[in-house]
């Protein structure tokens, strides 16, 4: 027979122990999903991500694997945007955004060797924008949006003092940040096709 050699007692204890092994990981692993504690992680991420007048709510959060999450009802409350009438009055105007739904994902490995790698997919209605890559290391950042697809312009985020309303229909963008030199010396390409605006 083929299998005459896993007969041999030291083949025999080594598939025991390699077994016992894989056994304790599986049940590491779904143990650790099923009971870590996501309030206390979404209290966290909000403390965390609200800071410098930004103020970021997670209404429901989900676990999905050891690096992976899916954030429900993000909202992002900036500060107000503050300008000058002709008439010397200053006024405000709130800023919000509301997001449906935001699927973040860690690169674990890419951690170990000392670069953040994050995507995320985000959907608000019907539109999705993403996966958006973020990868972080030697100094830049890359910022990578692969598709964007019929995703609502935010209506309370005036930019400028400008609201935009409408949707972007199509695009797509790819981004090098360069963190010493700053804005002034990072390059990218960003294409969108806007519906409705």
């Amino acid at each position: 027979m083929t299998f005459d050699w896993f007969k041999k007692p030291r083949w025999q204890k080594a598939a025991r122990i390699a077994g016992y092994v894989a056994f304790g990981i599986v049940v590491f692993a779904v143990a650790a999903v099923v009971t870590f504690p996501t309030q206390k992680l979404r209290s966290y991420l909000e403390n965390r991500l609200s800071t410098g007048g930004r103020i970021v709510r997670i209404a429901d959060m989900s676990l999905r694997g050891l690096a992976s999450a899916r954030l429900y009802g993000v909202g992002v409350e900036l500060p107000p945007e503050r300008h000058q009438t002709p008439d010397g009055r200053v006024e405000t105007q709130p800023r919000k955004l509301m997001l449906d739904r935001v699927d973040v994902s860690l690169g674990l490995f890419r951690l170990l060797v000392g670069t953040l790698a994050v995507e995320a997919t985000i959907h608000d209605g019907d539109g999705v924008l993403g996966p958006v890559r973020v990868v972080r290391g030697g100094g830049t950042v890359s910022v990578t949006v692969e598709a964007i697809r019929d995703f609502p312009l935010p209506d309370e985020l005036p930019l400028f003092g400008v609201r935009f309303d409408g949707r972007i229909a199509s695009g797509k963008a790819a981004l090098a940040l360069d963190e010493a030199g700053g804005l002034a010396a990072s390059t990218g390409d960003l294409e969108l096709v806007g519906e409705q605006i």
